[in-house]
Parts: C-alpha cells; sequence; structure tokens
C-alpha cells in the first residue's frame, strides 16, 4: 500500500503537467488564425515538434526557442513561447499563428496530443446581402405580426364590450317583449271582433237583398195587375189627385141642386114659400153622379212598417 501510494502520485502529477492543446473548433476558410500549446516541464522534454496535417511546421525546445520549418513552415506567420511561471520549470506556453486554410478538416498535433480545427467557406457578398436581406424582412415581418397581435387585443376589448353591450340591450327587450305579447293579445281580441262583425254584416247584407228581392216582387206584381186592370192603374194613377176631384164632384153636385132649387122657385107663386123638402133634395143626390167607384175617394193607403236592418 506504501509503495504505491507514490507511484499513483508520480502518474497523477504527470497527467497533470502533460501537454495540450487549445485550438479553435472553427474558422473561416482563407482567414488567419491561432492555436497554442502549453508544454510539458522543461526538464522533461529536449524540443517538441508541432505538426499540422501531418507536417511539421516548426520545433520548440525547452529552452523557449522556436525554428520554423523551411519547408511545410510558410504558412506560420508567427511563433514564440511565453513562460507563465518563471520560478520553476512548468508553465512554457507555445503561441503560433497561422494563415488562412482552405475550407477542409484540420488536424494540429504536439508531443502525441492532437486537436481538429474545422474550415469552412465564408459566404460570398451576394449571398451575405441576400442573407441581410432576408434578417430584415424577418425583423418586419415580426414587427408586422406583433402590431397585428396588438390589433387583435384591441378588437378581442371591443368584441367583449359589444357582447356586454348586447346583453344589456337583450336584457332591456325583456320588456318591450312583455308589451309586444300584450298587443298580440290585444289584436286577437280586436281579430276576434272583426270576425263577429263580419259574420253581422254579412247577415245584414242577406236581410237587405232579400228586402230588396220582395220588394221587386211586389213592385213586378204591382205592374202586372196595372197592366191587366186598367182601372187600377188610373187610380194608382190619380191616388194623388183622389180628394182634389171629389171637392170637384161635390161642387158640381151642389151647383145642379140650386139649379133645381131655381127651376122650382121660378115655377111656384111669387107669395108662397114652399121650399123644396128634403125627400126631393134627398133624391136629386141621388140623381146625381155616382162619386164613387172610379172617382170616388181612394181611401188612405196603410204604410207599411219599413223593416229595420239591426246592425249590431
Amino acid at each position: 500500500m506504501n509503495r504505491l501510494f507514490p507511484l499513483a502520485l508520480l502518474l497523477f502529477m504527470a497527467s497533470a503537467a502533460a501537454t495540450s492543446i487549445d485550438a479553435p473548433e472553427k474558422v473561416p476558410a482563407n482567414v488567419s488564425w491561432s492555436f497554442s500549446v502549453y508544454l510539458n516541464p522543461t526538464d522533461s522534454f529536449s524540443s517538441v515538434d508541432v505538426l499540422v496535417q501531418g507536417d511539421k511546421v516548426l520545433t520548440v525546445y525547452s529552452n523557449g526557442s522556436v525554428v520554423v520549418d523551411p519547408f511545410n513552415g510558410k504558412f506560420v506567420v508567427k511563433a514564440f513561447t511565453f513562460d507563465a511561471d518563471s520560478n520553476s520549470t512548468s508553465g512554457l506556453v507555445l503561441y503560433v499563428s497561422y494563415l488562412g486554410l482552405p475550407q477542409g478538416t484540420y488536424a494540429v498535433e504536439a508531443d502525441g496530443v492532437s486537436d481538429t480545427v474545422q474550415v469552412f467557406s465564408a459566404l460570398d457578398e451576394s449571398v451575405k446581402q441576400d442573407l441581410e436581406s432576408q434578417l430584415s424582412q424577418a425583423v418586419s415581418d415580426r414587427e408586422a405580426f406583433e402590431q397585428r397581435i396588438k390589433n387583435l387585443e384591441t378588437d378581442n376589448t371591443a368584441f367583449w364590450q359589444s357582447i356586454q353591450e348586447n346583453t344589456a340591450a337583450i336584457d332591456s327587450l325583456s320588456g318591450v317583449q312583455e308589451e309586444v305579447s300584450s298587443l298580440r293579445s290585444d289584436l286577437d281580441d280586436s281579430a276576434s271582433k272583426v270576425g263577429s262583425l263580419t259574420e253581422r254584416i254579412s247577415g245584414v247584407e242577406g236581410e237587405v237583398v232579400a228586402i230588396i228581392q220582395e220588394n221587386n216582387e211586389r213592385f213586378q206584381q204591382q205592374q202586372l195587375a196595372e197592366a191587366n186592370n186598367p182601372v187600377i192603374g188610373l187610380a194608382s194613377l190619380g191616388g194623388g189627385f183622389a180628394i182634389p176631384l171629389g171637392l170637384i164632384l161635390l161642387g158640381v153636385v151642389l151647383v145642379l141642386a140650386v139649379n133645381y132649387a131655381r127651376k122650382s122657385f121660378s115655377s111656384a107663386s111669387v107669395y108662397k114659400k114652399d121650399l123644396p123638402s128634403q125627400e126631393t133634395l134627398k133624391e136629386v143626390v141621388e140623381e146625381s153622379p155616382d162619386v164613387g167607384g172610379k172617382w170616388a175617394f181612394a181611401p188612405p193607403k196603410k204604410e207599411e212598417p219599413v223593416k229595420k236592418l239591426k246592425l249590431f
């Protein structure tokens, strides 16, 4: 156990002081880039070769000097070392600045340790402008979309406000609905009364038609009777003149009676004062033309009762 502890500590210290490479993961094509190598303690090595894609580009020594390979190190812009801890043999760091490489994947190696660098192709100016235009359009679309969202929020607020107003209006219509129901009931009653009145009017129209037909039949019968009996026609024609004609006939009778009395008086003695007796006057009247018959006073016609039309 005591023997294994120093060995484990030595291995841990060795691993803690091992060489490491710090290089970027991706770099644009044809653009200068740099990387650094953290070296082991200077008492553990004499020199370390640095390779890029398998080719040795430079050699670094434990004393801090750097020698660039004359054939493969032409892309090394500058290489130098920096001692971060001058009080010990550790802390020596190599810094390398390298020219741009074409597109591809490259490996950087030093003292058995390697790291990978991805070189990508830079965009053309036209592609860049196109991307910038698309980015600008995307930003504009996003602003328009945000404005639409704000407008929708405003419309949504107005929509709910309108719903509340309509709900209040609908609630206020409850009283109107009751009034409409009352009006409908009144209309139904009026319609019932109108129907009853229509039936009554129809009945009255029937009665009027019956009376007119009856009067027409009477008139036709009267015309037929007058056509068959002229006397009745004259009587009916002179009904209005019956009383004046009767008076005329009475006057004629009186004149005849007076003439007869004169004749009788003239044939008697002057001093004789005998007047016609009542029997004589009676005979004269009886011998006078008969005032009856055709020239008789027409009895007053009885007015037929007028049928009253009962409307209601």
